[in-house]
């Protein structure tokens, strides 16, 4: 009997959770070392999302194909031994469509693999297509239900003599009630307890799709890794959504039970409880794939304050004449002109007693608790309009400070205005990055 290392693949497949999976496994290499699980190192983007580590036995040709790499496979292996753990784990959604190489050149691996309802995946697919890949099209359902990547992936394992375990993807299904939780029991690593696991990957509500898609005309690609980062953490007003049309829903669910059946049969298993939630399986509130102008202005305003920059370079694109044959609309040069529009009376007014109030002569502070009462009271001497709170009053002070190049100062204010409003998004991501600058300054020069 052989002493290597056991081989644990995760293959997915896509939009069952593998970046939710591997964020966990990221952050947790010395944890698993300790369990002996050998998690090879890889990349993971700001968005906590990444191809996981399917380079480390994989390598890329002069023409753009990816080859089963003997020579990495050997080193990982030898790696492996030398810290005397029982099992290489590795996870990567590239592995589904490479999976004969690895059937025949290990000896004894463990294969993971996550069914999802394919009405849902379906759709997920389609939206994260809109989200990563430019597609501009309306959403059409595929053709056939397929799952010939698992029925050959089960071939292989029956082949050569290696293990499959097919997971169910969803809460229900989930042992220990999250995806992590069930992947490290199905590993084999119950005494680790994972109680949350992080949303990596976040769906974009309904109107932030649309917006996408409509931008995905122009794929710039540095303008769209910003976009998306914006969009993923914009809070639309439709989060549950379906854009098939009910013809479309109940086309595809008819499909989709058919070969679910046909599925399990030719892999001998029985999963009533899988099937009856596909059958059973209601569409979500339908909408049209149309963006509204209401929707798109609050995109944008929100854009605007989240950054103006990336408000300007949607703006540029959407206002050039050079691109005048691209349909834009409901965007359109007036509803970023009102936007952006000059700085109102009363913030104007604000600044004003801004200024007044950093004189030498004014003796106005904000030392101590950040109570109402003192707040009020420098409000009131201020003369600051009534419908201005104590927080927005806080945040507008920061940022006058902060244009005036007090990064300390604006920090300080932010941070109380984070005591009225603790859940405000321009607040909170503003105290980050005075922090950064903070950071790389000399703190005493400011004491």
């Amino acid at each position: 009997m052989s002493n290597k290392p056991k081989l644990i693949i995760h293959v997915g497949p896509g939009k069952t959770g593998s970046s939710v999976i591997q964020e966990w496994l990221s952050s947790n290499r010395k944890l698993l070392l300790d369990e002996g699980y050998l998690y090879p190192k890889h990349k993971v983007d700001k968005n906590g999302i990444s191809s996981g580590n399917f380079r480390s036995i994989f390598s890329e040709d002069k023409n753009g194909r990816f080859i089963f790499d003997v020579d990495k496979a050997s080193s990982l292996i030898e790696h492996a031994e030398r810290d005397g753990v029982e099992y290489i784990l590795l996870s990567s959604e590239a592995f589904i469509n490479l999976v004969k190489p690895l059937a025949e050149y290990f000896e004894d691996v463990h294969f993971i693999f996550y069914l999802r309802n394919p009405i849902e995946s379906s759709e997920s697919l389609y939206n994260q297509s809109v989200k990563r890949h430019f597609n501009t099209l309306l959403i059409t359902t595929p053709k056939v239900v397929s799952f010939n990547k698992l029925l050959k992936l089960h071939e292989l394992t029956k082949s050569f003599a290696h293990r499959l375990s097919l997971r169910f993807y969803g809460d229900n299904f989930f042992s220990g009630g999250n995806i992590v939780q069930d992947f490290l029991e199905t590993i084999g690593l119950r005494r680790i307890t994972v109680t949350n696991a992080k949303v990596i990957n976040g769906s974009y509500s309904f109107e932030a799709l649309e917006f996408k898609r409509l931008l995905n005309q122009f794929p710039l690609i540095e303008l769209h890794q910003e976009l998306d980062i914006f969009l993923q953490q914009y809070q639309g007003d439709i989060s549950s959504f379906s854009v098939y049309s009910e013809e479309q829903f109940e086309e595809y669910k008819g499909k989709a039970t058919v070969a679910l059946e046909n599925m399990f049969s030719l892999l001998g298993l029985e999963n009533s409880s899988f099937q009856k939630v596909v059958e059973e399986q209601t569409q979500r509130e339908r909408f049209s794939q149309v963006l509204s102008e209401p929707a798109a202005s609050k995109i944008l305003q929100s854009m605007y304050e989240y950054s103006p920059s990336l408000f300007s370079q949607v703006r540029n694109i959407v206002s050039s004449k050079y691109l005048s044959f691209l349909d834009f609309s409901p965007l359109n040069d007036q509803m970023f002109d009102y936007i952006a529009r000059p700085i109102s009376p009363m913030k104007r007014s604000l600044s004003t007693l801004m200024r007044k109030l950093v004189k030498p002569e004014v003796s106005y502070s904000l030392t101590g608790s950040p109570t109402r009462e003192n707040i009020a009271s420098l409000m009131q001497a201020l003369r600051v309009k009534r419908h201005m709170d104590e927080g927005k009053f806080l945040r507008e002070l920061a940022l006058y400070f902060e244009a005036e190049g007090d990064i300390l100062q604006a920090f300080k204010y932010m941070n109380r205005a984070k005591f009225f409003r603790p859940q405000g998004e321009l607040i909170n991501r503003k105290l980050c990055e005075y922090a950064d600058v903070i950071n790389t300054i000399n703190i005493k020069q400011f004491e």
